[in-house]
């Protein structure tokens, strides 16, 4: 499971839950409720780094992994 977030503003919403895997050089990511037959996001390795990790914050955990 895979917590992306769509917004980036300071109130902590815009995550999502999903399944994600790499596919050649690119990172495919699907949210588990979706109605779309592809993924929902495709981001390519060569604009992908994880820079920093951080603990959720109170209003981000609902939408967090366990042990994430």
């Amino acid at each position: 499971h895979v917590a992306l977030r769509t917004r980036l503003d300071a109130t902590g919403r815009g995550w999502h839950l999903g399944v994600g895997h790499y596919r050649g050089d690119s990172f495919v990511w699907s949210r588990v409720l979706s109605l779309r037959t592809g993924p929902d996001r495709v981001i390519h390795r060569e604009g992908f780094e994880i820079d920093d990790r951080r603990e959720p914050t109170a209003s981000e955990t609902y939408a967090m992994p366990h042990g994430a």
